[in-house]
């Protein structure tokens, strides 16, 4: 009885033991199936090979004829089975990197597709991310090369590419001119691949809009959309300058339809919001854009937004001129509102000045300068107030008290370029000259802010009243290319090439002088 239970407990214990050693022996004859039926095949396939070359029968060779086939097949479901699961695996790298490049994990990202193009996914596409990944994760080496092949400088290769190059370029501040170049280049060869892509025409039609190429402007940004009202907008602005009024309200019309849909999506889009005003601005319709724009600064008050303002306000004010002379009134009155809303811009302060030099039989000037003591008396726009009633009175020859409201002016904001470059050509011009202040506060002002040729030139006429011969002279040049045709700039230039004894430029700037002196004196002119 003992016995009998003791072998009854050993077989219960072994039982399911050997069965599962059962189940994994044909687990594994099934995964070892290929190599065996390979080797099989092979030895099949070298005895048969074997005994037709001995006897030269065709029976022996048809006899191989299927282990060759079962040995192909056996090879094709090993060697498949690899590359399958190779590619696999490539796969679900290149989209974990993807993923991890919309997360913005760009150091995973790159390691990751950088495994999947390793492991066989090398389309363009992929390799494009990894670029963008590299980027990202401050890998320069590699973004530079990848970039070398896709988008090259001599060939067009992948459209994204071509244009990821071109954008990275343009939105460098300052972009340096060989580099243009080869933004140029780069959306030509991305128009090459894709002649229509909006983003390609238009960037390219941006180019050439701001180098002021308007015919081959026009080309590119007439195949942009509505929904890119930028570009619409350039469009108008190029047929307003070439005078075609139609064509110009036309694309403004088209400008305006897309930017106010964009206004409307977001209403905080300061640079929708200008681009929707401007459209509307360029079809004079003032009060609607004037609209806009407060709509905006209500909202956030942003300088772009106040300068712009200003400009409309300015603009409009010079169509109620150009309509009749006896809208005097009313034009002063959007300036002086301009004035309130950007006290120290030098567009409004040529305006109220040619207000005031006006030869008209109207209270219009007194009103102006009744305006402007108003202005002081308030403590609004109390710098340039001074500076207007100023330089009104220092040009009708009352240069004592011009020179009480010119230091008033600079007293109150001394960082004002405008009121600062009037402020040193009147201790320039007046009597006696105080070169040495003015070119302080000039110093100062160059210095600390970007200044427009205006300011160089004062300077320069300052070092020439100092008998700083050189330095007038790069302060001159440096102004020629925006003031060539300024009488007084080539006279400068006269002056100091003589001090130096170099007479050949000396006669070129004096027969310039002249040359434009006879033309501004021209009837015709």
């Amino acid at each position: 009885m003992g016995y009998a239970s003791k072998k009854l407990n050993t077989e219960n214990g072994h039982g399911p033991l050997k069965r599962a050693q059962v189940v994994v022996k044909w687990l594994c004859n099934l995964l070892l199936l290929p190599i065996t039926a390979l080797v099989k095949t092979a030895g099949w396939l070298i005895n048969h090979a074997g005994q037709w070359w001995k006897d030269r029968k065709l029976k022996n060779l048809l006899y191989g004829l299927p282990a060759l086939a079962l040995a192909g097949f056996a090879i094709y479901f090993v060697l498949g089975h690899r590359m399958s699961s190779r590619f696999t695996r490539a796969a679900k790298y290149a989209a974990a990197g993807e993923q991890a490049l919309r997360e913005e994990n760009w150091g995973v990202a790159n390691l990751y597709l950088g495994r999947a193009i390793e492991m066989g996914v090398d389309n363009n596409e992929t390799r494009f991310q990894l670029a963008k990944a590299a980027e990202k994760s401050n890998d320069g080496p590699r973004m530079v090369a990848i970039l070398e092949s896709l988008a090259p400088d001599d060939r067009a290769v992948y459209t994204p590419a071509h244009l990821w190059r071109a954008l990275s370029i343009l939105q460098k501040n300052p972009v340096v001119p060989t580099e243009v170049q080869v933004a140029e280049k780069q959306l030509t060869l991305a128009l090459e691949l894709d002649p229509g892509n909006p983003m390609a025409n238009g960037l390219l039609g941006d180019m050439y809009y701001q180098s002021r190429l308007f015919d081959a402007a026009i080309q590119h940004l007439g195949k942009t959309s509505i929904q890119q009202p930028r570009y619409r907008l350039m469009l108008a602005k190029i047929w307003q300058a070439k005078g075609n009024a139609e064509k110009s309200f036309s694309h403004a019309r088209e400008a305006e339809q897309g930017a106010e849909i964009q206004c409307v999506q977001n209403p905080r889009d300061i640079g929708k919001r200008l681009i929707y005003a401007e459209s509307v601005l360029l079809q004079q319709r003032y009060r609607e854009c004037i609209e806009i724009l407060s709509v905006g600064l209500q909202q956030a008050d942003d300088p772009g937004l106040r300068n712009a303002l200003s400009m409309a306000l300015v603009d409009w004010s010079d169509n109620l001129l150009a309509e009749s002379p006896n809208n005097r009134g009313a034009a002063f009155e959007l300036i002086a509102k301009s004035l309130e809303n950007t006290p120290n811009d030098s567009l409004i302060f040529d305006r109220l000045m040619q207000m005031l030099k006006a030869d008209a039989q109207d209270d219009v000037s007194e009103k102006i300068k009744t305006f402007l003591r108003k202005n002081i008396a308030l403590g609004r726009a109390t710098g340039v107030s001074h500076l207007i009633l100023g330089t009104a009175l220092f040009e009708s020859g009352d240069s004592e008290n011009a020179g009480f409201h010119y230091r008033k002016a600079f007293e109150l904001t001394p960082a004002a370029p405008l009121i600062a470059n009037n402020f040193a050509w009147y201790l320039l011009k007046s009597s006696p000259p105080a070169p040495e202040q003015a070119l302080q506060i000039m110093n100062a002002i160059i210095k600390e802010k970007p200044v427009g040729p205006e300011y160089r030139d004062t300077r320069a006429h300052i070092y020439l009243e100092l008998g700083q011969w050189e330095q007038a002279i790069t302060d001159f040049e440096s102004t020629l290319p925006q003031l060539t045709t300024r009488i007084e700039t080539h006279e400068g230039l006269q002056k100091a090439y003589t001090n130096l004894e170099m007479t050949e430029l000396a006669d070129q700037h004096q027969r310039l002088a002249e040359t434009l002196r006879e033309q501004a004196s021209s009837p015709d002119q």
